[in-house]
């Protein structure tokens, strides 16, 4: 006979809702985070997109809204980006609002793991590898 294992097989279905509680406080704090970004530079943000030719869609706001938490989580400000080096930050969105590596990136950015692994996946890497240097410049 073999005995059944309690600990789920991971990417399953329901892997996530056997994780640790202390691994579920620290998933609250980040979506409190996440909800507490600066509504007035993600008003300001949008502004600037729909003053352009088109608006973006809710699916690629919520793109956008990750940009800026993985700026944090890399200790770049979102804000002094948007102000100082709004070409690069265009570039960044751009990038970002293309990526094709959503799931796994909201899953890094969740975790707390993205400054760690974001070169693995990101197509925004080597801007942004290159703007944290500058910052530690």
């Amino acid at each position: 006979m073999t005995s059944r294992s309690s600990k789920p097989v991971p990417g399953t279905l329901f892997a996530g809702l056997f994780i640790p509680l202390g691994d579920w406080g620290h998933l609250l704090e980040v979506a409190q985070e996440l909800r507490s970004i600066d509504s007035e530079f993600m008003d300001t943000m949008l502004e600037a997109y729909a003053s352009g030719p088109r608006a973006l869609s809710p699916y690629e706001i919520t793109k956008v809204r990750s940009l800026v938490e993985l700026l944090k989580q890399l200790d770049l400000d979102p804000a002094a980006i948007c102000r100082e080096l709004p070409e690069i930050m265009h570039e960044l969105e751009t990038a970002c609002v293309g990526c094709t590596q959503r799931t796994r990136c909201d899953h890094e950015l969740a975790a707390g793991t993205a400054p760690v692994t974001y070169q693995q996946f990101c197509p925004n890497a080597q801007r942004l590898i290159h703007l944290v240097e500058q910052v530690s410049a």
